[in-house]
């Protein structure tokens, strides 16, 4: 596994997405920022209060007076005095380091928890299906709580509650270091999770970042749940002991945005984690990364999402860069 390193040589600030095929990157020079008028972008009127693509809206912004510049040699394939950043190489989790916590209801346990069974559950060492009733043929875990048509907020807390005591009170999962909460309709790779994961530690929590009216400054981020939310191990102490929904149909993922905004955790944003499906992405957007996971089955077949995006095969070593 390649890990982004920043050269200790370089003046810069990297917020950058190599990747194998192109060692592209986004980066600014520190002395760029007091330049900049970063207040004119918070008073910028927008139609929608969220934010779901920060580097771009600050790349549009910056273009506008300092043209980005395409500088390739900066990013290299390995250690040079010259380069801002190279891959660093690390080993990838073993799969006995993460555990999949899955969110479903008595209604998808015929249609969404078999597709999950033939597919990436089975790369899974361990994955548990926590849904508002048991079933023994799955099997299910019964979380006491109804299902909602949407929020799903204390659903999620309970079941954060019930993965930290298995994982504290169970010898076998003494291992585990990721908690991965994903839905049942996500769409995900185990393998590439596995990689994608070991340039962390884990005492933060990995997805898809989206801001809820974080321009005006009285707003905060949050990690989608529908590409799935990778929780550090070292995280959900203070989450299961803290966070609290407002009604048991609130939004568990801006829920816990707010809540861990007030935990000094970190929410660290992957563009690899999506909320939607292939479709609703460019294709030269997806083509750029290996993608970790996708959302959704509606109007599109899982399976082919899942081969064509998702599968890796078992001898397949490949790296996925911050």
């Amino acid at each position: 596994m390649n890990c982004l390193q920043v050269s200790q040589n370089s003046k810069v600030i990297v917020e950058v997405l190599p990747d194998e095929k192109t060692h592209i990157g986004y980066w600014t020079i520190i002395p760029l920022f007091p330049r900049l008028n970063l207040r004119k972008i918070s008073d910028t009127e927008k139609e929608s209060e969220f934010s779901i693509d920060a580097s771009h809206e600050l790349a549009l912004y910056i273009g506008e007076t300092y043209p980005l510049q395409h500088k390739p040699s900066l990013f290299c394939d390995k250690p040079r005095e010259s380069c801002a950043s190279y891959p660093n190489k690390r080993p990838t989790l073993d799969v006995n380091e993460i555990y999949f916590a899955v969110k479903t209801c008595h209604k998808y346990h015929l249609n969404r928890v078999p597709f999950v069974q033939k597919t990436w559950g089975k790369e899974a060492k361990y994955i548990k299906f926590f849904s508002d009733i048991a079933n023994e043929t799955i099997p299910t875990t019964e979380v006491g709580i109804k299902n909602t048509e949407r929020g799903h907020c204390l659903k999620t807390m309970k079941i954060l509650k019930m993965v930290l005591e298995e994982v504290k009170e169970t010898n076998a999962l003494k291992t585990v270091k990721w908690v991965i909460l994903a839905d049942d309709d996500t769409i995900l790779s185990v393998k590439r999770l596995q990689s994608h994961l070991s340039c962390y530690s884990p005492d933060i929590i990995v997805g898809e970042r989206y801001g809820y009216k974080v321009l005006n400054g009285h707003g905060y981020n949050y990690l989608t749940g529908g590409g799935g939310i990778a929780f550090g191990i070292d995280t959900l102490q203070d989450i299961v002991k803290v966070c609290n929904c407002p009604q048991i149909d609130s939004p568990d993922d801006m829920v816990l945005g707010l809540c861990i905004a007030t935990l000094n955790i970190s929410l660290t944003h992957s563009p690899l984690f999506h909320q939607a499906r292939p479709m609703d992405y460019p294709s030269s957007y997806l083509e750029i990364d290996y993608p970790v996971s996708f959302h959704k089955h509606w109007n599109v077949d899982p399976m082919l999402v899942y081969t064509k995006w998702l599968s890796v095969p078992s001898n397949n070593v490949f790296h996925i860069e911050l």
